[in-house]
């Protein structure tokens, strides 16, 4: 057997900054907060040159691949009859994995915030915010000298999964032909969401509060129980099949044993060799027989 897995994870823990009453952050030149934080009851930022906040994006990456295949082969004894098995089996995972967990910003208390921005401003999945009573107080004032940019962040997660197995045997020990078994097993998921940049009551999304931030999305992908479900898909399928050819060939006969009853009854010659005519291919074509009884089923 062939395993092999590969599992990349970021996970970004945001930088904070906090004061209980005022928050006074001030530059002559740049200001970044990137994955940051800063929170007080009231702040006010004087920055000289450009002011970027971004949010940063957890992300996952996983794939996993798995092969298997066997043969056996039992050697006859004296006048005995051998046998012969294989099997081979295949399974193939991956996911991604970006999303904020938390978005960074300026989040101002009832005090609300005062931002003056000598260059400009831009703003990647963040916020600049208060509580929703500075923004009805009219608390908030914001003014980018150069302009203002915001980009949202797309949050993505999605994840595919498939497997297929194969085996069969052939000969008298120690039961016979042990026939052909083919199993398959599907999974998959995807989620996906925004995280908005807004200034409280001025730009963007202008909704956002700072006692109610955005979150991104949850994982929804778990290596262990998407293996456990595929394999269980397998696992049915492949027994599904194994008892499929048994129990059609069953049908077919139980059709043909009908008609040649119904035929038997039959006096009009033409209509009787009509009857055993129908049984016959049943005998001959069955699996087409089949299909046409399960088409016409459904038709009607």
């Amino acid at each position: 057997m062939f395993k092999r897995y590969q599992q990349v994870l970021c996970h970004f823990l945001n930088s904070s900054i906090s004061a209980g009453q005022h928050l006074l952050i001030a530059s002559a030149g740049d200001t970044t907060l990137a994955g940051a934080v800063a929170s007080a009851h009231t702040i006010t930022a004087q920055v000289g040159g450009n002011l970027n906040i971004a949010s940063q994006q957890d992300s996952s990456n996983y794939n996993s691949t798995q092969h298997s295949a066997g043969i056996g082969i039992a050697i006859p004894i004296g006048a005995g009859t051998g046998s012969v098995s294989g099997h081979l089996s295949n399974s193939k995972i991956d996911s991604q994995y970006a999303s904020v967990g938390q978005q960074s910003g300026m989040l101002a208390g009832d005090g609300g915030f005062t931002v003056q921005v000598g260059g400009k401003t831009a703003l990647t999945g963040a916020v600049i915010a208060s509580t929703a009573q500075a923004l009805e107080q009219g608390l908030n004032s914001f003014n980018s000298a150069n302009g203002l940019v915001m980009n949202d962040m797309q949050n993505q997660a999605a994840f595919s999964a498939h497997s297929m197995s194969a085996s069969g045997g052939v000969g008298t020990l120690p039961a016979g032909n042990q026939g052909t078994a083919v199993g398959l097993g599907l999974a998959g998921g995807n989620a996906q969401s925004v995280s908005l940049s807004g200034i409280s009551g001025i730009a963007g999304n202008t909704s956002i509060t700072s006692d109610a931030a955005q979150t991104g999305i949850a994982a929804i992908f778990n290596a262990q129980q998407v293996q456990q479900t595929i394999n269980a898909q397998t696992q049915i399928t492949a027994a599904a099949s194994q008892q499929a050819p048994q129990a059609v060939a069953s049908y077919a006969e139980s059709q043909q044993t009908a008609l040649r009853e119904q035929a038997n009854l039959e006096s009009d010659p033409v209509k009787r060799a009509e009857l055993y005519s129908e049984a016959d291919k049943w005998n001959e074509n069955w699996y087409e027989q089949v299909l046409v009884s399960v088409l016409s089923n459904m038709a009607a």
